[in-house]
């Protein structure tokens, strides 16, 4: 763990003494490095609370910080996730995505910061799974439903972004038909507004491995999702 990892639990934890907690105060203020380091530990752990108590691992040392519970949780799921595609190679099973729960779950993940039916995982393990979507910012991760949530940062009017990514196929033909068709990076993407976010889902690969991309933000923001689904490393490219 970083001393900015151990700063920051220690300030959520209320263990900062008068003048470490003006200093990091100070750091708050003067940083923006810092200050997603705070917003990403606070968002983890309010879905680690919604998860109720988790055990103690044997032999654990008698003071643990959050980020060591939510590693070793987010490797075996994402070993799980990414189990699929490595036993059946690139003739991956129907991999659906529910797009309306999609939809709910980055509402919730990025509104209230609950996360109800997903698991938040650590930085780094989402981090090898997240396509580069430079300019924006990979700033909270959750999985769950056999999917990976991964949460970028964005401008007004809709502050977050999230592409979900799920091992498989996706047979667009499957989805509402009232959806539109269009070209993304190349490829042919489902489009559609729900509940006021624009969504896209498009088949593309990852480390070689086929899986479905569902890029959902807000509808206001419409062209900035678009831009974000034509930038993912999509079938052929």
């Amino acid at each position: 763990m970083s001393e900015l990892d151990d700063r920051v639990s220690a300030y959520l934890d209320g263990e900062l003494d008068e003048n470490e907690h003006r200093s990091f105060e100070a750091d708050l203020e003067a940083s923006a490095a810092v200050r997603d380091e705070l917003w990403r530990a606070d968002r983890l752990r309010a879905a680690l609370r919604s998860l109720g108590p988790v055990a103690a691992p044997r032999r654990a040392p008698a003071r643990r910080r959050w980020p060591v519970m939510v590693a070793a949780a987010a490797a075996v799921l994402l070993v799980g996730l990414f189990a699929l595609p490595a036993l059946v190679g690139d003739d991956a099973a129907e991999a659906l995505p529910d797009v309306a729960g999609l939809t709910a779950q980055h509402r919730r993940s990025t509104e209230s910061a609950t996360a109800t039916d997903f698991v938040a995982i650590s930085m780094a393990e989402a981090k090898r799974v997240a396509p580069d979507m430079a300019p924006m910012n990979l700033v909270a991760a959750f999985t769950g439903k056999g999917a990976t949530q991964l949460v970028y940062e964005m401008t007004a009017p809709e502050p977050a972004l999230s592409i979900f990514v799920k091992a498989g196929r996706c047979d667009l033909d499957d989805l509402d038909p009232a959806g539109e068709r269009m070209s993304v990076n190349g490829t042919e993407a489902w489009t559609q507004v729900v509940d006021a976010y624009k969504v896209f889902v498009v088949n593309g690969e990852m480390g070689g491995k086929k899986v479905v991309f569902t890029v959902i933000g807000a509808a206001a923001s419409a062209a900035a999702v678009e831009d974000a689904a034509n930038h993912l490393p999509v079938d052929g490219h």
